[in-house]
């Protein structure tokens, strides 16, 4: 188990590497890339973000697109499938509508975090455990207002 220092210094090198300003400068390839450990959603699950409370598990469509290993496993009723990437349909017909739909939306989930905005944070039609993850993570450090928990059960 991580010290609270150990977990600091994650938080801060995490910050360090996607900070605020660089969420607009997100693509497809830097949100998420198969076996690349230098994208945001790496980060978030896998990387340095994984100190700061846990969203493995489940599958990659809880990050609303990602870029598939192999084929589609066939039909899904809430996936869609394009040549490289799939995406949660809720977010567009295309990658690219659904990458545009997803980024407009971490961007605003981590600006209303950084002001303590948690009202807004809560109407964002955003996957939950990416949504809390990422407002935990750009809430303001000095005055904290979420919690590392993602899983409402858990909590």
């Amino acid at each position: 188990m991580a010290t609270f220092d150990e977990r600091q210094r994650a938080w801060d090198l995490f910050l360090q590497r996607w900070p605020l300003q660089a969420l607009s400068g997100l693509t497809p390839s830097t949100y998420n890339k198969s076996g690349d450990q230098d994208t945001f959603t790496y980060w978030l699950e896998f990387g340095l973000g994984r100190m700061l409370g846990s969203i493995r598990g489940g599958d990659s469509s809880k990050l609303g697109l990602y870029e598939r290993k192999n084929e589609p496993k066939g039909p899904r009723a809430h996936v869609q499938a394009g040549e490289l990437y799939s995406w949660k349909k809720k977010y567009g017909a295309s990658e690219g509508e659904a990458f545009k739909n997803i980024h407009s939306k971490i961007i605003e989930v981590a600006n209303a975090s950084s002001k303590g905005n948690l009202a807004l944070v809560q109407e964002i039609d955003l996957e939950h455990v990416l949504k809390w993850k990422i407002a935990f993570i750009y809430q303001d450090t000095h005055r904290p207002c979420v919690l590392p928990i993602y899983n409402y059960k858990k909590l």
